[in-house]
C-alpha cells in the first residue's frame, strides 16, 4: 500500500492496530507513548516524532519502505536537493 499523506498513515496504523486486537493504551505501552500520542497518530497528525512512528509501525508488523514514485522511471540515485524541492512544490499544487 502507497501511503501519500499522514491522513492515509494513521488509517492504516488504526487497522492494523485493531487487527492485531490492541487498545490504543496497550499499543502506546508497547512503544512508551501516551494513549493521546496513538489516537494523534490515528487521526494523521503531522507534526508527530518520527522514532515513535517508526516503533509503532514495528509493533504492529509494518514496515517502512522507501524508493521512487512507481512508474516513475526515478532510480532515487543522483536527484539533487533542488530537485527534490522543485518536485515537492509541484506535488503541493
Amino acid at each position: 500500500m502507497r501511503i501519500k499523506t499522514p491522513h492515509e498513515l494513521g488509517m492504516r496504523l488504526r487497522e492494523a492496530r485493531k487487527d492485531a486486537g490492541l487498545t490504543q493504551t496497550e499499543l502506546a505501552s508497547l512503544i512508551g507513548a501516551s494513549r493521546q500520542w496513538v489516537f494523534d497518530l490515528e487521526r494523521g497528525k503531522p507534526t508527530l516524532r518520527i522514532g515513535l512512528v517508526l516503533k509503532a509501525l514495528s509493533a504492529l508488523g509494518l514496515a517502512c519502505d522507501i524508493g521512487p514514485p512507481q512508474g516513475s522511471g526515478a532510480t532515487g540515485r543522483g536527484t539533487s536537493p533542488s530537485e527534490v524541492l522543485n518536485r515537492a512544490r509541484q506535488e503541493s499544487t
